[in-house]
């Protein structure tokens, strides 16, 4: 099965030009009204004029004019083109079509109705393959833009692993090293878990796509670490309802939230912090609901609901919740909805996700 694209068709442009005439030319031929061989022969005499005034206006006239949107000066290119297309196209009648048949000429060079009727049929093969070629030209567009928004999606995806986090990992270091020099029986755990997570990170992420089952596991690894990073001084709340196998999810979408509610939340040094998480799965659905506990309502200064995404991205210090809201744009857009509230005491995320 011979699958069309645009690299398909500009390796074989050449024999789809042809069959295009060759198809067009007997049809215009059958369409002339008399006898087909008759009509085929004088389509084939007028065709030459035909063929230079397309390919002009293909290669010439649209890319330097009208897509540069000079309209005016390519309205008057195209009557030029048609008028000595006329011209020519008469000169072909009169000097090499009706001396072929036997025939004599009954009517001036210049009558003005046939002149008209001459730059009609040529005006409409001009527009046919105008709307072919513009077509051509939004698909090829709309294809370079999918292909930027896949290798900016790959860089975000990058960036992101890069980004989950410096700070957390050294941390997470000094915590081992710590635990290590006390001998205690957490450290086997630590360096279990920073493993696991650095080994999905690494190898597990490229696909566009990953098992849901996987992301959430990688975020029970991250939480688990800050959990023993903050030395259970935390209330964490974690839990998961649903069935999440057999459902793949964008690679490393969910962890900026949770990440953004651990730094915006409990690095602050409150007492009795908390975090909870739930995730819960509804046939193809899923719903990321996240709470976090805040600084002290004094030092709440009031915000609008539209700062509030962006003050959760810059407080982060990471990618933010911008930048992920930007990714479910481009990956699930029209199948999610964020929510993201502040209160005096508490910050709040819900996500709804309609899965592939």
């Amino acid at each position: 099965m011979i699958v069309f694209d645009a690299t398909y068709w500009k390796k074989n442009r050449v024999w789809w030009h042809i069959i295009g005439w060759l198809v067009y030319t007997p049809f215009v031929a059958t369409a002339w009204g008399g006898p087909f061989i008759e009509g085929l022969i004088y389509e084939s005499v007028l065709m030459p004029a035909k063929i230079v005034i397309v390919y002009f206006n293909l290669y010439v006239l649209l890319p330097r004019l009208l897509l540069k949107k000079k309209y005016l000066a390519y309205a008057l290119a195209v009557c030029t083109c048609l008028f000595l297309g006329a011209i020519w196209q008469r000169i072909m009648v009169i000097y090499v079509y009706i001396p072929m048949r036997g025939g004599a000429v009954n009517a001036p060079f210049f009558y003005f109705p046939i002149m008209l009727r001459i730059a009609m049929i040529i005006n409409s093969i001009l527009i046919l393959t105008s709307a072919a070629y513009i077509l051509m030209k939004g698909y090829q567009y709309q294809q370079m833009i999918k292909e930027l928004e896949k290798e900016k999606l790959s860089a975000e995806l990058k960036f992101l692993k890069s980004q989950v986090q410096p700070h957390f990992l050294f941390n997470t270091l000094n915590n081992l090293y710590g635990l290590t020099l006390r001998q205690s029986p957490k450290a086997p755990e630590i360096v279990l878990k920073l493993s696991e997570l650095m080994r999905y990170m690494l190898y597990k992420t490229n696909a566009s796509r990953v098992p849901l089952s996987q992301e959430i596991n990688y975020l029970k690894n991250y939480i688990t670490l800050e959990k023993i990073r903050y030395d259970d001084a935390v209330n964490v709340f974690f839990q998961v309802h649903g069935d999440i196998l057999d459902k793949e999810i964008a690679p490393m979408l969910l962890i900026a939230f949770i990440e953004n509610s651990f730094k915006h939340g409990v690095s602050e040094g409150l007492e009795d912090a908390w975090v909870k998480i739930t995730i819960k799965l509804e046939e193809h659905r899923l719903f990321l609901d996240i709470a976090n506990s805040m600084t002290s309502p004094k030092q709440v200064m009031p915000v609008s609901q539209e700062e509030v995404a962006t003050l959760a991205g810059e407080s982060s210090g990471g990618v933010g919740l911008p930048n992920v809201q930007h990714r479910l744009e481009l990956l699930y857009k029209d199948r999610y909805t964020l929510d993201v509230q502040q209160s005096q005491e508490s910050f709040h995320i819900k996500l709804a996700l309609e899965l592939d």
